[in-house]
């Protein structure tokens, strides 16, 4: 009562303490699912880190290896999709990181495991774009993405991932990238990125 949240719901007392105030990420106006269709997918985005070649050597720089403290970072690290099991999904280049061969990592993206613990991690919900979007594979094909099954929705990432492949197997950092292939994988699955954004 003395914080003007609410009275207790309990008279003998919650033991919650400040938890109550943790209801999802203190954000219920943009964070809600009336209708339960956030099915625990989400798009995540690691932070490329950037540090001075020598102290002397001003706006010099390199690229950033884990373990060391970046000068800078940039969002334009690598972004895939995951489910809540940590199954994750994304593509990268065989060869060079600027153009050669891609590869789609279907449900076996390292990203997760590789990006545990570490910090500016952008993650995004995946929900329903519109209340016209439709799934465009799987057994759900053609069910409108806010009357799907999780299950439905989850086939269809998995296949749409798949099929990224058919789309042509070349890596580009500029026009065919990882964020191209979950951009590509969300659509065929009427999914958007939600609109709030969190960083870890």
């Amino acid at each position: 009562p003395a914080l003007g949240r609410w009275l207790s719901r309990d008279p003998i007392e919650e033991r919650g303490g400040l938890n109550l105030y943790g209801f999802v990420n203190n954000d219920p106006v943009n964070r809600w699912d009336m209708l339960g269709h956030i099915c625990g997918i989400t798009i995540h985005r690691a932070p490329v880190g950037m540090y001075l070649l020598e102290p002397q050597n001003i706006g010099e720089f390199r690229a950033y290896h884990p373990g060391q403290t970046p000068a800078a970072e940039f969002s334009f690290g690598h972004e895939w999709i995951q489910f809540e099991d940590g199954t994750a999904y994304g593509f990268y280049p065989k060869g060079n990181s600027i153009y050669s061969l891609g590869e789609a990592r279907v449900g076996n993206d390292p990203a997760p495991k590789n990006y545990s613990g570490k910090t500016g991690i952008s993650t995004w919900e995946g929900v329903c774009s519109s209340n016209e979007s439709v799934l465009q594979e799987g057994k759900g094909k053609g069910t409108r993405c806010i009357c799907a099954e999780c299950s439905d929705v989850r086939a269809c990432i998995r296949l749409a991932a798949s099929g990224w492949s058919n789309e042509g197997t070349r890596y580009c950092v500029l026009t065919r990238n990882c964020r191209h292939f979950t951009e590509y994988v969300l659509k065929r699955c009427g999914l958007s990125k939600s609109k709030v954004k969190n960083v870890n």
